[in-house]
């Protein structure tokens, strides 16, 4: 059963990555840039532009792209909606980045996750069912990466949709329990290192979370279910002759490219709007999104793409796959199922019935406990909410506590100045330290007032000045300085004498000037200190690129032992053919001799 359907249009957003490292170093300029929110330009040629729902800069966070481009997708498939998220683009352009990310910057995959259980939390009215699957394309074969014997798995079809028959589905309790899940998963994905990418996806991904949700209470038996798809999808990255691979690289390249030929393919003739025949089956890929593209559900397409000159060409194909792809109308639909196929409604009859019987035992036993363990445990797989219909918690929804960051990849521990919008700043109020934060709060200015929140020891809290300069916080030297004239300029009546108010203002002068002499003392060690980091990050940078040149010569004596190789066997087969050629010598020779033989009988015998 669905709902009514809206029609609305495939989401695009385009998200640039930074110049990387090397690409400074080579002196590579920027080709295409974000022009306001929603327009990408062509530097050289300002004429070429392409408009977006939305661009995001090289300095925008993953978690503002989700809020964005996928937190609505995520929050329909909670309601029933099938939805589709998938970053495209060539190798080396972010897009493992923006799905999976590390540690520090969560990427879209597990804020998916993390939004999703908070969206359940926040319904108090509805109980849900979660299972997960994952899978990849690999040369074009589908495995399935929770299940190590899932090879070759074959796409199926039925009144649904395609699927992906024997596909292995985890029913996750938790956030953590699902990224626990995903990184045994990742283990398994097919990862190697090319000449533009250390550690380049070889494979396409598909994470699959099935939602099922039904209304909670006690006479629900006729209650539909809503059931939806979350496809999370990291597309492996085309790649160019600039690339270089060879050998296996090369034929992983070659299904990777024919795949996103497809895919761009398929995503032209829906755009068009006429084509009689759209070539899903070309490719696993395009079959597997069949549903997704034929417009049953909301999708956005993230796209990744790198501003440098190098890979203007690279860049632009994919700004116009991704024009293309802004044409395609879909229709979502809230999906419903009333039959007893639904896992959620099996649990809940199996939950009933276990009650039934438990209260027909008068005695307590172990068939008692047996049963109570049963309901414990189909009662666990069922999530629903732990708070009041109108009780909120906003600012847990992308809060990652550390046994869910611990299944995220780790970021390299090395500094970085000016990186992701750092920025070094000291705080002399609290002792000498140094902090980093991605941003730093800047006082709001109102009505021609200041205000400044957060907590303040000296003043407790939010302070109000007609001041328009931010107020400097306690303890600085200007404070000192304030208070220092205050005292000095008290009227004769604030005090009992004049010289006594001398004495104090002259005790009170010492001690700030001690006070300053300190502060300098340690404004001049965070300085050095601040020296020293610098150092390190130009000795890290220094590190950095000798593991570049590393992994270049690791590359080139790659490309020798296989030329050595090649020589071996080319030598093995010449061998062979002058061992073939001797052996047809000598046989011709010994053919001739015994010619010549004939040849002196037969004239010994005319002699005669």
């Amino acid at each position: 059963m669905n709902s009514e359907r809206l029609k609305e249009n495939v989401s695009v957003t385009i998200r640039f990555r930074p110049l990387s490292p090397r690409e400074i170093r080579q002196g590579e300029e920027i080709a295409w840039y974000a022009n306001g929110e929603t327009i990408v330009r062509n530097e050289n040629t300002p004429s070429i532009a392409f408009a977006y729902d939305q661009v995001f800069g090289p300095t925008i966070t993953t978690r503002h792209v989700y809020d964005i481009a996928a937190q609505h997708v995520v929050s329909g498939a909670m309601e029933g909606i099938n939805g589709t998220i998938f970053a495209y683009g060539v190798t080396s352009s972010g897009k493992t980045h923006t799905m999976h990310g590390n540690q520090r910057s969560p990427g879209i995959i597990p804020l998916a996750i993390k939004d999703a259980f908070c969206i359940i939390q926040e319904t108090p009215s509805r109980e849900f069912l979660l299972r997960l699957s994952y899978l990849e394309i690999y040369n074009e074969v589908v495995n399935d990466l929770l299940n190590p014997a899932g090879h070759h798995l074959r796409i199926r079809e039925d009144n649904q949709g395609t699927f992906v028959e024997g596909v292995k589905q985890e029913v996750v309790l938790s956030p953590a329990h699902a990224l626990s899940i995903i990184a045994a998963g990742e283990e398994q994905r097919h990862v190697a290192s090319t000449k533009l990418n250390l550690h380049s996806s070889r494979s396409h991904t598909i994470f699959t979370l099935t939602i099922e949700s039904s209304p909670c209470g006690e006479n629900i038996e006729g209650e539909a279910v809503n059931l939806s798809q979350l496809n999370l999808i990291d597309l492996a990255g085309s790649e160019s002759s600039k690339a270089e691979t060879t050998g296996i690289r090369r034929k992983e390249g070659a299904y990777i490219n024919k795949s996103l030929l497809t895919l761009g393919t398929v995503i032209s003739k829906l755009s068009d709007g006429r084509a009689a025949h759209i070539p899903y089956r070309d490719s696993k890929l395009t079959r597997l999104l069949q549903s997704s593209l034929s417009g049953h559900g909301r999708v956005s397409l993230i796209c990744t793409v790198t501003p440098s000159s190098s890979n203007s060409e690279e860049t632009h194909n994919t700004l116009k796959f991704a024009h293309h792809a802004k044409h395609i109308e879909i229709q979502a639909a809230q999906n419903k199922i009333n039959d007893e196929k639904s896992l959620i409604k099996t649990y809940q009859n199996q939950i009933r019935s276990l009650k039934e019987e438990l209260h027909q035992l008068e005695h307590e036993g172990e068939a008692k406990d047996a049963l109570l363990s049963q309901i414990q445990s189909l009662t666990r797989l069922i999530l629903v909410s732990t708070k009041s219909p109108h009780q909120t918690d906003p600012g847990s929804r992308y809060s990652f506590m550390e046994e869910e960051l611990a299944y995220l990849p780790k970021r390299g521990r090395n500094l970085s100045l000016d990186h992701e919008n750092i920025q070094l700043h000291v705080t002399l109020n609290e002792g000498s330290h140094i902090k980093d934060d991605k941003k730093i709060k800047k006082p709001q200015k109102r009505d021609g007032l200041t205000l400044t929140s957060g907590s303040d020891k000296s003043s407790g809290g939010m302070s109000t000045t007609s001041n328009p300069t931010p107020t400097p916080p306690a303890n600085t030297h200007t404070l000192a300085i304030v208070e220092s004239r205050r005292l000095s300029y008290s009227s004769p009546s604030e005090s009992t004498s004049e010289p006594l108010q001398h004495v104090e203002v002259l005790t009170y002068s010492e001690a700030i000037q001690e006070q300053l002499n300190e502060k300098n003392n340690e404004c001049k060690g965070l300085e050095e200190t601040i020296t020293a980091l610098k150092q390190l990050l130009s000795e890290n940078t220094t590190i950095k690129a000798q593991a570049v040149e590393i992994e270049q010569l690791k590359e080139k004596v790659a490309k020798i032992t296989e030329s050595k190789e090649q020589l071996e066997i080319e030598n093995k087969r010449l061998r062979e053919e002058s061992a073939y050629a001797n052996e047809l010598a000598s046989a011709a020779a010994n053919e001739l001799k015994m010619m010549s033989e004939q040849v002196v009988k037969l004239m010994n015998q005319g002699v005669v």
